[in-house]
């Protein structure tokens, strides 16, 4: 499951084109699965939110949050590992970081 293969009107195609090719070698060198999951692995739930396909995965084998995001103007993802309260905290912590 590729998290930005739900944007098919997005108005960069070149753009969306590299991001395709760009997955589908991770998919192929299995160097996704981390974030994208494991090709029998299902996400626990999955939602829309202001421009945002947001998904949960099971949580990580050895307990790390684990958080990915991305994305363009009109679109985005995020995939997560974990408590979604703990990832928040974590996304939280991140964000003051970033403004500092």
């Amino acid at each position: 499951m590729q998290s930005h293969q739900d944007t098919p009107d997005h108005e960069n195609d070149d753009l969306l084109r590299d991001l395709v090719d760009r997955a589908e070698l991770m998919t192929k060198e299995k160097s996704n699965v981390i974030t994208a999951g494991d090709d029998d692995e299902n996400p626990i739930r999955g939602w829309k939110h202001k421009g945002m396909s947001i998904q949960q995965l099971p949580d990580d084998p050895q307990g790390v949050l684990r958080i990915s995001v991305g994305g363009n103007v009109g679109f985005g993802y995020c995939t997560f590992r974990g408590s979604r309260t703990a990832c928040r905290t974590l996304l939280q912590q991140a964000l003051a970081g970033l403004q500092k």
